[in-house]
């Protein structure tokens, strides 16, 4: 968290705030810095936690379990910030009704779930437009699955290293891109910070 969370952090605060007057490479090379950046802080401030509470006696849970080598989006969320995803699916998922009432259903519960998280975080578009990004890539993902499940997809991905580290990238370049959304002030700073890449 001290480390390398603040270390990555000058060089994403000098590029996204720079961000006009940079090249191309530079941009993509800020917003990996600023996934690193991101899961650094939070998962170092929840292993310190967790640390802190051993010397209590104290069992605090995981609240990140390796994110960024998760294989699909929702094998993203089910590693990262465990403990505010599992809030959100308790207090806002299930009662909105869960998984009980049809697929379309489902996706839309799970659209407004992300879109009340994005706002959550804060209140802006580029923090809605994050919400909404992964609330449509995990509602996409619920339809698909029954057919990646009947043609053994998600089973050859996992069972394959090629396969498993090709949707590693995958799903790593997609939620690296929504974090643009997350990180840049607006969300016309964002899709300006986008058309440059």
């Amino acid at each position: 968290k001290t480390t390398i969370a603040n270390g990555l952090g000058l060089s994403v605060d000098h590029y996204f705030a720079n961000f006009a007057d940079s090249s191309s490479s530079r941009l993509l090379l800020a917003s990996i810095f600023y996934s690193l950046q991101l899961y650094c802080d939070f998962a170092g401030y929840s292993y310190i936690a967790i640390g802190m509470g051993k010397l209590f006696g104290i069992e605090v849970p995981v609240n990140f379990d390796r994110p960024y080598l998760a294989t699909n989006i929702q094998d993203f969320w089910r590693r990262w910030h465990i403990g505010l995803s599992r809030w959100f699916r308790e207090h806002v998922y299930f009662p909105l009704g869960g998984s009980r009432k049809g697929l379309i259903r489902t996706a839309v519960n799970i659209i407004v779930v992300f879109a009340v998280s994005g706002l959550w975080h804060g209140f802006g578009k580029n923090y809605l437009a994050w919400g909404l990004a992964h609330g449509l890539a995990l509602a996409i993902f619920t339809f698909l699955k029954p057919v990646l499940n009947k043609t053994t997809l998600l089973e050859k991905t996992e069972n394959n290293v090629f396969l498993r580290w090709i949707a590693r990238i995958l799903n790593f370049s997609f939620v690296n891109f929504a974090w643009i959304l997350f990180r840049c002030g607006s969300l016309s700073t964002a899709l300006h910070f986008i058309s440059m890449l």
